[in-house]
């Protein structure tokens, strides 16, 4: 152990500023030495030295001379002092130079690539620099993942630390999850502003989030977060308030499940989309869709343990990803499965997000995004209302304009989405206030009130609302709880009866509940090419939402309570613009083919899932005893 405690607190570098540098240490008799450009008190240790480097960002100007080597250079030298046993390869390079340049990392790759481990040797060096102007976030799943997973890995790695040099900072609260720069009297609160400090995202089934931290100032911010892929939507709607604080760093990790929607595939998302770049087999960089945002992907199968094993040589790396782990999850799950893809491979397979209504690369692919361009001004607008009367869930209207694009197909475009705000002080009910809320949106948009539709499922009691305000003519109700119609699903699938004809397949065949129906039908109509200016907030909603198989070769929604319990959030968006789609097919509009993913056999609407029910009971037939 090196005890530098009659030296804590004195300058170690004598020519960065003229608050640093103090002539009276050359009275006093006491040295100097010359390294990096600079010049430090002698009595300074070289870890010292390192750690005042990474406080100065690597590299600083004093006079005419460029002091330091660099950040990436003096955290290497740190790590090697401080942890003198962990070894270093090329993705410990790669990972520490990702750091040092972004704003924002997403490690994405397989199991036992040491994400979690590089990333809290990052946080740990920069905190253990500046510790007293540094808060590190670090965040996962729940408690029990914090305290086996990244804040148990901090832990370890500060022990180590401080075994070697006792000077080291910080101060463990183990039962606050945290490591706090200051350590007050008995009695007194600690300062929680500055430290490393781990909190979980749920709390059970329910999640907290981190609304309290993300107000916090402080100088330096650096968000930590495992297991991004089951994070809340909220995980990213927080970098916004994260920003606004100072020097902001966002690290995040996690193995791909194959969806480009949850948080992770969000924040790694290519800029030019997951398309983009395929399925790599060798470790890969890109820029993301965020400012200064970076993904890391660490391909299991081009780690350096398998490029040991494909020269012959023993893998040298213990607990890196390696042949061996590769063969067991192989021999367990397959090679093709989503657990090989997710564990080893540890890439964005895309297609193994089969279970959602709408996929954000499926928007993309048909252009749901673009602007709307007409052939003529001859336009029909729709109202959908979600109605809510106050508590956790929104109360939302959507606009859409049907009309004819410039090859003359129909489509659909999204005008506006809007909350309708209420005040509860108010003599006037909830519900008349939406009634005229509603009413002046329809006049300011030219829109009839037999083109407005609302889902009066819930409290009931809107009808009588509309009616005093509108009278006669009113919005048209949707009862999402009912049964699916006997439409047709579209125009491009098909059944055939006992007889042998061949007919469209009907909504009632296709679907078990009319809000199923109605959710799929503005996925078909972004399918079919038919679908403009969404927006990123409908389509994350739409996507978080799963589907399953059903009796009768039917499908089914997942029901909102369970989605809320699930994501934390109620899909109030995705309702309403489900509710504007049906009123729009009550107008006439009618949901065109599918182009390439034209489904005509009804055999093949699930044959993805009977796949895996035979590679299932292949499985479990395998593992069964046989008897002579």
């Amino acid at each position: 152990m090196v005890n530098l405690g009659a030296f804590a607190g004195l300058p170690l570098v004598l020519n960065l500023t003229t608050t640093i540098l103090d002539c009276q240490y050359f009275a006093l008799g006491m040295g100097e030495i010359y390294k990096y450009n600079a010049r430090w008190n002698s009595e300074a240790h070289p870890l010292q030295i390192e750690l005042e480097c990474i406080k100065w960002g690597g590299q600083w100007q004093s006079g005419n001379t460029i002091c330091g080597k660099g950040m990436f250079y003096h955290l290497m030298e740190a790590r090697k002092w401080i942890w003198p046993d962990r070894y270093r390869h090329d993705w410990t390079d790669l990972m520490y130079q990702e750091f040092v340049q972004n704003d924002i990392t997403m490690l994405m790759g397989a199991a036992s690539t040491q994400k979690t481990s590089h990333a809290s040797e990052y946080v740990l060096l920069k905190y253990w620099a500046s510790p007293n102007d540094t808060l590190v976030i670090v965040s996962t799943i729940d408690v029990d993942k914090l305290d086996t997973g990244v804040f148990g890995e901090i832990k370890m790695l500060w022990s180590a630390g401080r075994e070697r040099f006792d000077w080291l900072p910080g101060n463990l609260i183990d039962h606050r999850h945290c490591i706090a720069t200051h350590c007050l009297a008995d009695g007194e609160v600690r300062d929680l502003r500055c430290g490393i400090l781990g909190r979980p995202c749920y709390q059970g089934s329910q999640w907290i989030g981190l609304g309290k931290l993300l107000g916090t100032k402080q100088r330096n911010i650096i968000f930590l977060a495992d297991e991004v892929p089951w994070m809340a939507p909220t995980f990213i709607e927080s970098w916004a308030n994260l920003f606004s604080n100072g020097k902001v760093q966002i690290i995040g990790s996690g193995n791909p499940k194959g969806d480009p929607d949850d948080q992770l595939g969000i924040a790694a998302e290519p800029e030019d989309g997951w398309a983009s770049i395929g399925e790599p087999k060798v470790t890969t960089t890109w820029n993301t869709k965020f400012l200064n945002g970076r993904c890391v992907n660490l391909v299991g199968i081009d780690s350096p343990n398998f490029r040991a094993a494909a020269k012959g040589l023993p893998e040298t790396y213990p607990g890196l990803i390696g042949p061996r782990f590769a063969r067991r999850i192989a021999h367990d799950w397959g090679l093709d499965s989503p657990k090989y893809y997710e564990q080893v491979y540890g890439i964005m397979k895309i297609g193994m997000a089969t279970d959602r209504v709408l996929t954000r690369q499926i928007c993309r692919d048909h252009h749901a995004y673009d602007l709307a361009v007409w052939l003529d001004d001859k336009h029909t607008k729709i109202h959908g209302l979600d109605p809510s009367y106050g508590g956790e869930d929104a109360c939302i209207s959507t606009i859409l304009e049907w009309g004819k694009d410039t090859n003359g197909e129909d489509i659909l475009s999204l005008v506006l989405q809007k909350e309708h705000r209420f005040n509860i002080r108010e003599s006037e009910s909830v519900e008349d206030q939406i009634a005229n809320q509603v009413w002046d949106m329809l006049n300011e948009q030219g829109i009839p009130p037999t083109n407005s539709f609302y889902d009066p499922y819930g409290k009931g009691t809107l009808g009588f609302a509309f009616a005093r305000k509108f009278g006669a003519n009113s919005p048209i109700p949707i009862d999402s709880g009912g049964k699916p119609t006997d439409r047709p699903v579209r125009q491009d699938l098909f059944v055939v009866d006992k007889d042998g004809a061949r007919r469209q397949k009907r909504c009632s065949e296709h679907y078990v509940k009319f809000v199923t129906e109605a959710w799929f039908s503005v996925a078909y109509v972004v399918q079919a090419g038919q679908m403009r200016q969404l927006t990123e907030e409908i389509v994350r909603e739409m996507s978080a939402r799963k589907y399953s198989p059903a009796f009768g070769d039917r499908i089914e929604i997942e029901s909102k309570d369970d989605l809320k319990e699930r994501t934390g959030k109620s899909p109030n968006r995705g309702d309403s613009i489900a509710i504007a789609v049906e009123g729009a097919r009550q107008r006439g509009f009618k949901i065109g083919k599918l182009g390439n993913h034209a489904v005509e056999d009804p055999q093949a609407t699930f044959a993805w899932l009977k796949e895996k029910v035979k590679n299932h009971n292949t499985l479990i037939q395998s593992k069964q005893l046989t008897h002579a």
